[in-house]
């Protein structure tokens, strides 16, 4: 009993580990905030220091860098984007393309109640770390795998799902970008239905009911 209490304690972070932490939130949202505001391009770490209310120097021993702030957001993203897509490819309640519809609607519902991530991602255009080049090819690669599963199964028409993907992907980006340039952010509600309208409905061989219950 007592060398469990010892280890619980020693699994504990110290109040320096805690502050360390603290302190290395208020800049990552600093920095998130400033980016969705005026985007990477148009901030400079003294304006995340005076957000933060840490001197920029204090700044670099958490962060060597601006682009190593924005490569943290991103990955935080990642994460984000990993759990939904994790938690609707595993419903079993689902098809091939409600999980496709499901996760348009989840990630709708994100960017509805945090707009400036778009402009984030758009300023991030050739700043990209490698580890989310991959995460779009990872992404890609299983969109491709639930459309062939979708052809497989009969409920959508035989096509090259590559082909489909990539038609998704513009369309999807497309009317995120147009919806966010009109500065009407309560618009990406409207996405789903856009892409059933465009895309899914007219793939569909019966036209199935593709909202998930």
């Amino acid at each position: 009993k007592g060398t469990e209490t010892v280890s619980s304690s020693q699994d504990q972070p110290t109040r320096a580990e805690r502050e360390w932490q603290r302190r290395h939130r208020e800049i990552l949202d600093a920095a998130r905030e400033m980016f969705m505001a005026d985007g990477y391009a148009g901030t400079t770490m003294q304006e995340i220091a005076e957000r933060s209310e840490y001197s920029v120097g204090y700044i670099y021993r958490h962060f060597p860098g601006k682009q190593d702030l924005l490569d943290a957001i991103l990955d935080e993203q990642i994460q984000v984007h990993r759990r939904i897509r994790h938690e609707v490819r595993s419903r079993d309640d689902l098809s091939p393309l409600q999980k496709f519809r499901h996760e348009i609607v989840l990630m709708s519902e994100h960017l509805l109640d945090h707009p400036g991530l778009v402009a984030l991602f758009q300023g991030s255009i050739g700043l990209e770390p490698l580890r989310k080049i991959r995460f779009k090819e990872e992404m890609r690669l299983e969109d491709v795998e639930l459309f062939q599963q979708a052809i497989d199964t009969g409920e959508i028409q035989s096509v090259d799902p590559a082909l489909l993907v990539a038609a998704c992907d513009g369309v999807i980006w497309g009317l995120v970008t147009m919806i966010h340039d009109s500065a009407c952010p309560e618009r990406f509600t409207e996405l789903p239905r856009i892409v059933d309208d465009l895309i899914l409905a007219p793939l569909s061989r019966n036209h199935p009911d593709l909202e998930p219950r």
